[in-house]
């Protein structure tokens, strides 16, 4: 027959494994945190336990930890921090991490900050939405804002979102724009009326309103007086032409109105 002492002993092991099982299943159905998860582990290591459910719970802890890995990693790291190559994650993606943390029954705060980011995107893209599709021409304002959303979605969300590459091309196209444009007012004097209205199209065309776009209309006006009024001075005309031509020269808010050389 056994000693006491060892029957004792392999009782206490007996309602030692007994209760770790029970709090294996228990944790099957109640959310747990994985430092609990990683108690329960270890308790199952000092036992030395060989059981279905040690095999699960060793699965459970590994791809619990590989949870928190990528959400820290793919999600919620600062932008600054994760490098060019790093891939952002899809909504679909963050969507999916949400799903896992509940079907692995792990309780963690990143869980809910998992959550409050898509929220934070659902909320950028109606203002990106809103912005986008106002009817009303961009102004600087407007474009400032596109600017800053941009900044927020790449910056903040760490999102693979459509719409910021949407922004990125409005406002690179915006910029590069109004650079032509300027380019174009500061030569002006020797730009043809055909250039000046292919860009008004172009900025028509990105819903702009900018300052630049009444500058090339003026200029556009004044380029149209300008051929005029050598057409007038060049070639036989009318005199209710030249009286024309000569009240609009008065109005003129630039050197253009200038009488042109005969």
């Amino acid at each position: 027959p056994l000693r006491l002492a060892e029957a004792r002993a392999l009782r206490t092991r007996l309602e030692q494994a007994e209760a770790w099982l029970r709090a294996a299943e228990a944790s099957l159905v109640e959310a747990k945190e994985l430092r609990e998860l990683q108690e329960l582990q270890r308790e199952a290591e000092v036992l030395r336990l060989q059981a279905p459910e040690v095999a699960a719970l060793r699965a459970r802890v590994a791809a619990s930890k590989r949870w928190m890995a990528r959400v820290h990693a793919d999600l919620l790291r600062r932008t600054s921090s994760r490098g060019k190559a790093s891939a952002k994650l899809t909504e679909a993606e963050a969507e999916a991490l949400v799903r896992e943390a509940a079907e692995l029954h792990l309780r963690a705060e990143e869980t809910e900050l998992v959550r409050a980011r898509l929220s934070e995107a659902a909320a950028w893209k109606a203002e990106v939405g809103a912005a986008l599709g106002a009817t009303s021409g961009v102004g600087v304002e407007a474009l400032q804002q596109m600017e800053r959303l941009h900044a927020r979605g790449e910056q903040e969300l760490n999102l693979a979102l459509n719409e910021l590459g949407v922004l990125e091309a409005r406002v690179g196209e915006s910029h590069r724009w109004i650079e032509s444009a300027k380019a174009a007012l500061e030569g002006s004097s020797c730009r043809e009326p055909a250039e000046l209205v292919a860009l008004m199209g172009d900025g028509r065309r990105l819903g702009l309103a900018l300052p630049e776009m009444q500058q090339l209309a003026q200029s556009l006006k004044e380029s149209e007086w300008a051929e005029q009024a050598q057409a007038a001075v060049d070639e036989a005309t009318t005199l209710e032409v030249l009286e024309a031509l000569s009240e609009q020269a008065e109005h003129q808010p630039t050197g253009r109105g200038a009488a042109p050389a005969a």
